[in-house]
């Protein structure tokens, strides 16, 4: 099956049914003018992604944002040229909505089934643009923490030289014994597909490249979750530093965000900037639970 998407800001929901379902042979994106750059490199981590990689990757077809006529022309010009040659599905969930109503235009009267990926349901649905018939199926992916990251033009490493020699020790930080104890408790738990501690990322633009270091990350269905651990004061800064890493254009709109303490009580002020940002917040009364927690900021 021959699999064309519509391509946004977000890789996620043109990865994940390529990640659960085994039928398609060959990828077509679908950017716009706007969106090139991001289809360039879903293009390039599907070549390497060692899931994915055997997919033939084609070339990309620019469709026009906010122009119903160009964009419905562009797209049924492609349904035209692999018609009959294998069965074809369109990816509807991203782009602009003028390019998702000319996506639906384009395939009426065809055998071309449509997909739109439910951020909030979490779920895949396929439909045909002539029927009211559709089938909906829960998203059931296993993948690695770098392998989300990577979707995200994120490096991962295990040293925050990315690979180079070094000869630092590196010291022991406050918050270790803290990180052990989520580290272990998530690793234990058996809810997640892959747990990683201490994993430093970097995003390069330009000639700049930015480094952070996660305490610890996890994935889930297709989802992923950071933690940060800090055993010492908290203030405002950490709860940056944890929704900067963990923002649309970083990590995208699939990644949750807690924040664990040794403390029992956090200030108010702290309490109230988490809640603003999304943050859980795991106190010492709660850190026995913290997989449990963690897993439900993952659904």
């Amino acid at each position: 099956m021959i699999f064309l998407s519509l391509v946004g800001e977000q890789p996620m929901p043109l990865l994940l049914p390529l990640w659960q379902e085994k039928d398609y042979s060959e990828v077509w994106l679908l950017p716009s003018q706007t969106t090139s750059s991001i289809a360039n490199n879903l293009a390039k981590f599907i070549k390497r992604d060692p899931t994915l990689s055997h997919l033939l990757v084609r070339e990309l077809q620019i469709i026009d944002a906010y122009n119903l006529v160009k964009a419905r022309s562009t797209i049924s010009e492609i349904i035209n040229r692999v018609a009959g040659k294998q069965k074809i599905l369109i990816n509807l969930t991203a782009g602009t909505k003028i390019m998702s109503l000319a996506a639906m235009q384009a395939s009426r009267g065809t055998d071309t089934t449509l997909l739109y990926v439910s951020t909030e349901e979490h779920s895949l649905t396929f439909f045909q643009a002539d029927s009211d018939i559709n089938e909906t199926k829960p998203i059931q992916v296993k993948i690695t923490v770098e392998q989300y990251l990577s979707a995200h033009g994120l490096e991962t490493s295990n040293s925050q030289n990315f690979g180079y020699k070094y000869s630092d020790i590196v010291p022991t930080k406050e918050g270790d014994e803290l990180e052990t104890k989520v580290f272990t408790l998530c690793r234990d738990s058996g809810l997640f597909d892959d747990v990683r501690r201490n994993l430093f990322i970097r995003k390069t633009s330009g000639d700049k490249a930015v480094a952070n270091e996660l305490d610890v990350v996890v994935t889930r269905n297709g989802k992923l979750a950071v933690c940060s651990c800090k055993s010492g004061k908290i203030g405002n800064q950490a709860l940056y530093e944890l929704a900067s890493l963990s923002r649309r254009e970083v990590a995208g709109i699939y990644c949750g965000k807690a924040l664990a303490s040794s403390k029992s009580d956090l200030p108010p002020g702290v309490v109230h900037r988490a809640k603003e940002d999304h943050i859980r917040l795991i106190c010492a009364d709660e850190l026995e639970n913290t997989a449990e927690i963690i897993f439900q900021i993952t659904q």
